[in-house]
């Protein structure tokens, strides 16, 4: 469930903007210069440097060819250690790479602020376009869970005429707010809003292209209007909102000046209030305020329940553990960008019984969902002096491709499993940052293929009372 504004202010503005927008949407029509990152030649990616990206005829403006050059703002940091392979353009979109690294050191915090400003090929003067769509997808995140790295875009609203959510605010996936903590949209003059991802995404539901979005893909979206602009600025977050993240590393931003027709028509128009001037900024001097202690997150949900039938076993065929104990399976350790498939109705790691010396544990494929997986992997122990380790290949959504039994520690009643998960880069699932190591004993044959593993704990007796409670019923009780 989202968070849901009660404020009586955001209401109304919402009500009004919505009525508004569909007469006075200038997004919904058809804007002078359409930008061309697909076609766009990338002739500098120096952003790492302190340098900038260049997006060579990008569009035009009055029969000029113009370019789109990429800064960062001075007197602020960016950091990526993959830059060099991930920024300028990723198929149909412009990407930016940004990484969150483990203390924080300067430059590396996951938060970069950026110039983006239009220059005449022929002259390299700054250009003003009379109007454009600028528009951010798959605003989504590594895990839901407050540990977990989450995306969000803050930016000044006086820079657009509107902006468009899918299907509306409310069923957006894309959560607003302004950056003091409020959630009055439209914010204080002065206040960037705070466009913050909601839902886990995975590398298998990202966008191919801006004209064909998926319905999630398009309520991750968000699409911008500007008239008469030369410059606007906009700072990314690539973050969790604890002192320790469960995982550190890059994220991508991927930005289109085209956008969905069924988006773009169907979607909620929220307008901005008139500027001040109407002359186009010439130069950014906006400077980024600091993070507010408090970040909208969307709280996660799991299932907890499954249908009973006799004997106490699902319709799957096992037997029933209800509810489900969140706790009783841990991610202790991750290699690699890809998140665990935590919180889905068909779990990664199904426990299937529990006692002190073992966990019985059904391995299900949840990963991928518009192709199989490749290959997976898994060790664990069977017992004390017994360590094994098997490859399964060409795993298809939903597959239960094992169902092992653990040894538990003898001092303390868990047990440990690795699962690594490797995938050819074409299909687009796993990144060149899944940078795994299959475990030796599974004498893995591949080489140079993205793989991201996770070092699992389970509970050999769980950690939730009702579990236990109702599992000791269903043993000795109601279908005994």
């Amino acid at each position: 469930m989202k968070t849901s504004y009660s404020i009586t202010a955001l209401s109304l503005f919402l009500s009004v903007s919505s009525s508004l927008g569909e007469e006075n949407c200038f997004g919904r029509e058809e804007v002078a210069t359409k930008l061309d990152f697909f076609n766009s030649v990338v002739t500098t990616n120096t952003l790492q440097d302190g340098g900038i990206i260049k997006y060579e005829d990008i569009g035009f403006v009055r029969d000029q060819k113009v370019d789109l050059v990429v800064s960062v703002v001075e007197g602020t940091t960016y950091y990526s250690d993959r830059a060099d392979v991930r920024n300028g353009k990723k198929g149909e979109f412009g990407q930016i790479n940004i990484m969150k690294k483990e203390n924080d050191n300067k430059g590396q915090d996951g938060t970069a602020d950026f110039n983006f400003c239009f220059y005449d090929h022929e002259t390299e003067e700054l250009a003003t376009v009379d109007s454009f769509r600028f528009s951010f997808y798959d605003i989504d995140e590594r895990n839901e869970a407050e540990d977990g790295i989450k995306e969000k875009i803050r930016f000044d609203t006086n820079q657009v005429t509107d902006f468009i959510l899918y299907p509306n605010e409310q069923e957006s996936e894309v959560i607003l707010s302004c950056e003091d903590g409020t959630t009055a949209v439209p914010c204080a003059d002065g206040v960037r809003t705070v466009f913050h991802s909601s839902t886990k995404g995975t590398g298998g539901d990202n966008p191919t292209d801006p004209t064909m979005l998926t319905e999630q893909q398009k309520k991750r979206s968000v699409a911008l209007t500007f008239k008469d602009t030369s410059c606007f600025t906009i700072t990314f977050d690539h973050y969790c909102g604890v002192d320790k993240c469960r995982w550190y590393g890059g994220g991508n931003f991927l930005f289109s000046g085209n956008a969905d027709e069924q988006f773009i028509e169907e979607g909620e128009c929220v307008t901005s209030p008139p500027k001040e001037t109407s002359s186009p900024t010439v130069s950014p001097t906006m400077n980024p305020t600091k993070e507010p202690t408090a970040s909208p997150t969307k709280n996660p949900t799991m299932d907890p329940t499954s249908k009973l039938v006799e004997n106490g076993a699902t319709d799957d065929g096992d037997f029933f553990l209800p509810p489900i104990c969140p706790d009783d399976v841990k991610l202790i350790k991750q290699v690699g960008i890809t998140a665990f498939p935590e919180f889905k109705k068909t779990p990664a790691v199904k426990i299937i019984s529990q006692d002190k010396e073992t966990v019985t544990v059904k391995l299900q494929q949840t990963w991928m969902e518009s192709t199989m997986i490749d290959s997976i992997y898994y060790e664990y122990k069977e017992n004390v002096f017994d360590l094994k380790c098997y490859e399964v290949a060409d795993v298809d959504l939903n597959t239960t491709y094992d169902t092992i039994t653990i040894q538990c520690n003898v001092m303390n009643p868990t047990a440990y499993l690795e699962i690594c998960v490797a995938d050819d880069i074409t299909k687009e699932f796993l990144t060149l940052e899944d940078d795994g190591t299959v475990p030796k004993c599974c004498h893995s044959t591949e080489e140079n293929i993205p793989t991201v593993c996770y070092s699992l704990e389970i509970n050999c007796v769980t950690g939730c009372a009702e579990t236990a409670s109702r599992r000791n019923l269903l043993r000795g009780g109601f279908f005994s």
